[in-house]
């Protein structure tokens, strides 16, 4: 235990430089998103995850937005400012597609073929009533892009696989663009 007191200023100098070193090894400290840095190579789980990946895709390229208004989002200034941010959206950098209630239609056999008809119909605010009762009959929106009690609607955006920290940045930044040219007070993403 003496001779650990009698080195006692050589370890105390030893731990300095390696902080020091650690320090300074701090600017080459870069960050991983990839899920498969995280597996040896050639491992079998790697292995399927890569063929999971190749056949169902990410889930990680999902940003979702969730805009709040008041009582209802039944309201034609709302649905119609929401549904230009959807339409904006589209052109947002690195963004593949994007959905909402205000974009998506249900499909209609007829005997000339296919129509769509409107979830919401935007133009017509005499059918909001309507459109929201067969919303919660359906219930196949209900909690994923829009809420229960018809508060708040969201904007899915599908990204490109593998951005990097840079582009998810660029990319929110271009969203919080968007989202000031609105008078929103609650938006989450």
């Amino acid at each position: 235990m003496q001779r650990i007191f009698a080195f006692k200023k050589i370890i105390v100098f030893v731990f300095l430089c390696l902080g020091v070193l650690s320090a300074v090894s701090l600017s080459n400290l870069k960050f991983s998103f990839d899920f498969s840095h995280f597996f040896p190579e050639g491992d079998e789980d790697l292995v399927f995850y890569e063929q999971f990946i190749k056949e169902f895709g990410t889930d990680d390229n999902f940003l979702l937005i969730a805009v709040e208004n008041g009582d209802s989002v039944f309201e034609e200034k709302f649905l119609s400012d929401f549904h230009r941010f959807s339409q904006d959206a589209k052109k947002y950098p690195y963004v593949t597609e994007n959905q909402s209630l205000t974009t998506l239609f249900y499909p209609l056999k007829t005997t000339f073929g296919y129509i769509r008809l409107p979830i919401i119909h935007l133009g017509d605010s005499t059918k909001y009533a309507s459109d929201w009762k067969k919303l919660k009959e359906d219930g196949l929106f209900i909690n994923s892009l829009i809420d229960e009690k018809a508060n708040s609607l969201v904007l899915v955006l599908e990204t490109e696989d593998g951005l990097d920290y840079d582009q998810s940045k660029e990319l929110l930044g271009q969203v919080r663009k968007g989202l000031q040219k609105t008078d929103w007070q609650n938006t989450t993403f």
